[in-house]
């Protein structure tokens, strides 16, 4: 299974506003899915957002704790 990422977790690593990165799954330009009452973001989407807005951001690995199967 892809790893997947909170959208507070995304926030921190764009350097963006909650409101902002939700802002993007709302507007259909991050595809997000729901897992009950929060959003997750699949890995391999994450880094194709990054690459078509030019933003710089590293993707760093999950520790085991934060990692969700």
């Amino acid at each position: 299974m892809e790893e997947l990422f909170k959208l507070s977790e995304l926030r921190k690593i764009l350097k963006v506003s909650y409101p902002t990165i939700l802002g993007y799954v709302h507007k259909g330009k991050l595809k997000a899915v729901r897992v009950g009452k929060q959003w997750r973001v699949a890995k391999s989407e994450f880094e194709r957002f990054v690459d078509e807005r030019g933003f710089v951001a590293p993707i760093e690995k999950k520790t085991e704790e934060t990692k969700i199967e």
